[in-house]
């Protein structure tokens, strides 16, 4: 069996090593930062050495790879005349192998930190007789000397002297900076003591028993081949160096681009200023911008292998996930660098015309990568008046429809493309296509933490909203001059005192953008009593009063009547109103359970607002887990329809598996998700929330439906289009299962209705082990899956299906198992959901066609 491992494991000695880091020929990458150890490591460290017990292994790379290029340098300590290539580089073990170096090996002192973090410097030494005595603690043998090689007292006074080879010797302190070559420091400590044998004796001992496990100390090394690509590098790096500090990609592509000359670190400080001159982008960092460049880097690589004739199976992937920065060639960088920036500044624009000023009323931060690159890309096409609307109908809906809090680079990788078709006459973007707007959600809305909150904010100030008491719409320069921000209209006191719902007169339906002034003089006052004074004070008439209130669409007969109720109604109705304009579509008017989001991390909001959606589902957010009268952890949600409930564990909670397994032990049914396996978590929890199907059954996941009373039923239909494509007559055995009548062909029929509530159309299915035992014991077996209906017929061979199934998720219990079956539909094509990392399966070519289809 040929070998694919790319590394090597083996021994070397640590002399070898120290040598070869003094010649240069084992260096560090320039990605690794400043080594970090105190002086009570280090001497933990020679004291481990010192009896020979292990301090673990170290990683290194060969060099020679020329797609896998770090600059490098120089352990601290090394001094190199020339410049040298390395042949290794360093990836773990930084922080011991400079400790050991530089106090064994450089003939320098260590430069390190005490307890307190203070820079200090110092030499090492053993003490000999304590080192040789067996009820010592190795540690404490180990002494660290000031530079001095004095100890002093707090006025600055010397008590101790060992400043020379004879005080060294008196005091038989063994300077570790010797220990390979000790030879002129024996001679002298002999001639020094008159050649006492016991002294000699002593010394024998002290080789004996503690420098000679320096001379034959073996070091673990676990070589990674020069073939290990970039990424490879970087993950396994991360990973191993847990003794340093975390590093960005930024850092990580700034030591590649160092190993050509460029630097990347400064290139980004001179864009950073410029950048910054903005108020919204006041908060983009290195990474956001090189997630831009990515981008439209993959995309143009993209449409040059389009435009080449590059078959669709091979065309590279857009995208900006870490893996695809690391991929950045410093050429495709200078390429885009200024292009980017410029579209970032092109985006601050475009958010100013939004009436978003600063970086805090941005609702998400991470649109801004997405938005930049489409406006890098357009040009001076986005200034057109057409384009323009539909960026901003794109940016709204991503906002309101609140789809940028989690898994973000893959719709990143989407709204590229499809924007950019979308503008040039193609159809409209998945963000679009996908954002909705739930009219409960807005008595959820209560605090900035939400993305929709803030958008609503900003469209009463670009709509016109005016100012209670000036009467002025709010630019740019009212907005900084006036701190502007939000505030309720029926005062929090006010509502108080009269009962009102906390959830109502906290939800964005009773605040609206005014400025300080006039927020102290509303106050507490009811608003009949602060319409009245506002009027009075700026001398502005009742109908110029009433004016300004429409602006913020308020009803002034409910503000001047104290009419809470009246005023909420007509409010909420008007902003969603605002809302469906701003996203260039109807808001979904269907009853929908009240979900209140602020108890939801904002990466869960995308699968609560899906699963709010489900006609029957109510949500309620999860609470603590104790075990032994102890809290373990919580979990994230109980989903509930048709009296069962699903209580929803997030998999990143710290003890999810112990909490999954007291929930259980309670009774509960529990599911895990990914947060950033949104869509197969729905899938998981629909699949869980379904009657236990029988084993002799293949049943479709519940699912929306906008008449519940009408389930999907089209297998006859099915039925007929297989025999007409297979030229069998089928006989029905049980609901899902068919035999033709000559016994040579049996098949497994499904059907099921179409998702769309989380993304493109897709279709879920459970495939039981009695269907694949059904289909095993036939001469051909076929497993047909209706997609919506019976022109979207699929017809996979059993044998093509088996090699999957170990591919596909599985939910298994105590009473069952049965694979989950997840059909995805991206434009006209078919692909089978697989476990992550593995990728969809294409099906399409699995599809009947229609009679008189090509």
């Amino acid at each position: 069996m040929t070998s694919v491992t790319t590394f090597d494991s083996t021994k070397e000695s640590l002399l070898d090593l120290l040598r070869s880091i003094k010649a240069g020929k084992i260096q560090l990458p320039d990605f690794q930062r400043g080594w970090v150890w105190d002086d009570e490591h280090i001497r933990s460290l020679l004291a481990s050495i010192s009896l020979a017990y292990p301090i673990g292994a170290v990683m290194m790379l060969q060099t020679g790879n020329t797609d896998v290029q770090f600059k490098a340098r120089p352990i601290e300590g090394v001094r190199l005349d020339q410049i040298v290539e390395p042949e290794r580089l360093i990836l773990d073990g930084q922080q011991r192998l400079t400790s050991l170096f530089q106090s064994l090996f450089s003939g320098q002192y260590v430069l390190t930190r005490d307890v307190r973090g203070k820079q200090i410097c110092r030499w090492y030494y053993i003490d000999i007789n304590k080192a040789i005595n067996s009820n010592c603690d190795r540690e404490e043998t180990i002494v660290s000397l000031a530079e001095s090689k004095q100890i002093k007292n707090f006025r600055g006074e010397v008590i101790v002297d060992y400043s020379t080879p004879e005080k060294e010797y008196e005091a038989g302190l063994f300077p570790l900076s010797q220990i390979f070559d000790r030879s002129n420091w024996r001679a002298g400590h002999d001639e020094f003591w008159d050649y006492d044998k016991d002294k000699i004796k002593l010394f024998i001992q002290f080789e004996k028993e503690v420098i000679k496990r320096f001379e034959q100390y073996q070091v673990p090394v676990i070589s990674l081949g020069r073939e290990t690509p970039k990424e490879a590098v970087c993950q396994v790096f991360e990973k191993v160096n847990t003794g340093g500090v975390s590093l960005t990609v930024f850092e990580l592509l700034t030591a590649t681009f160092a190993a050509e000359d460029f630097l990347l670190r400064q290139d980004w400080e001179k864009r950073v200023q410029e950048l910054h001159k903005y108020n919204v982008l006041n908060t983009i960092e290195n990474t956001d911008f090189l997630q831009a460049v990515t981008l439209v880097t993959s995309y143009e690589r993209h449409q040059l292998a389009v435009a080449s004739g590059t078959q669709p199976d091979k065309l590279p992937g857009i995208g900006c996930k870490r893996r695809d920065i690391l991929r950045l060639t410093l050429g495709e960088y200078k390429n885009w660098a200024d292009r980017v920036t410029k579209g970032f500044e092109e985006a601050a624009r475009l958010l100013y015309g939004q009436n978003i000023f600063t970086a805090r009323d941005i609702p998400y931060k991470t649109q801004l990568i997405p938005l930049a690159s489409i406006l890098t890309v357009l040009r001076d096409q986005a200034q057109s008046l057409g384009i323009k609307a539909k960026l901003t109908q794109w940016y709204w809906c991503g906002v309101l429809g609140e789809l940028y809090g989690s898994a973000v680079e893959s719709r990143f990788a989407k709204d590229l493309p499809e924007v950019l078709s979308w503008v040039s006459g193609g159809s409209e973007p998945d963000t679009i296509a996908t954002a909705n707007f739930v009219p409960t959600r807005l008595l959820s809305l209560r605090t900035r933490n939400s993305a929709a909150y803030k958008g609503i904010y900003a469209l009463l100030l670009r709509d016109g909203g005016l100012d209670f008491r000036t009467g002025t719409s709010i630019d740019e320069q009212i907005y900084f001059g006036d701190k502007i921000d939000i505030h309720h209209i029926f005062p929090q006191s006010w509502c108080q005192k009269r009962g009102i719902d906390s959830k109502r007169y906290d939800s964005i339906v009773n605040k609206t953008p005014l400025s300080y002034k006039t927020n102290r003089q509303i106050s507490d006052k009811a608003p009949s009593l602060y319409l009245s004074n506002i009027q009075k004070t700026a001398g502005i008439s009742e109908a110029q009063m009433d004016a300004t209130l429409q602006s913020h669409v308020i009803d002034p007969s409910t503000l001047r009547g104290d009419d809470f109720d009246a005023f909420f109604q007509s409010r909420e109705s008007a902003l969603l109103e605002r809302i469906s304009k701003a996203m260039g579509k109807p808001i979904q008017y269907r009853l929908t359970h009240l979900v209140d989001y602020d108890l939801f991390d904002s990466d869960w909001h995308l699968l609560i607002q899906s699963l709010s959606k489900i006609e029957g589902i109510s949500i309620e957010a999860g609470s603590d887990v104790q075990q032994n009268g102890c809290v373990i952890g919580s979990y994230l949600a109980d989903v509930t329809r048709d009296g069962q409930t699903i209580r929803v564990l997030s998999d990143s909670e710290l003890n999810a598996e112990q909490i999954k397994s007291v929930l259980e032990q309670e009774g509960a049914k529990v599911v895990k998700v990914n947060r950033n396996q949104l869509e197969l978590g729905l899938a998981a929890i629909l699949m869980a929330l379904s009657k236990a199907p029988n084993d002799d059954s293949l049943d479709e996941l519940d699912t929306v439906s906008d008449d519940k009373n009408s389930p999907v039923s089209f297998h006859k239909e099915c039925i007929v289009k297989i025999e007409k494509h297979l030229k069998k007559k089928l006989i029905s055995k049980t609901r899902t299962t068919y035999n033709a009548d000559d016994s040579t062909v049996s098949v497994v029929c499904a059907v099921s209705k179409n998702h769309d509530d989380v993304g493109h159309p897709s279709y879920w299915f459970a495939f039981h082990p009695s269907q694949k035992e059904f289909l095993q014991n036939s001469l051909q077996g076929y497993l047909a899956l209706g997609c919506g209906n019976e022109d979207q017929l699929i017809l996979i061979p059993f044998n093509h299906l088996s090699a999957w199934l170990e591919d596909f998720w599985t939910t298994e219990r105590d009473d069952r198992m049965y694979w989950h079956i997840r059909v995805h539909k991206e434009g006209e094509s078919f692909g089978l959901d697989r476990k992550q990392g593995k990728g969809r399966i294409n099906v399409t070519p699995y599809l009947i066609k229609t009679e008189g289809e090509a």
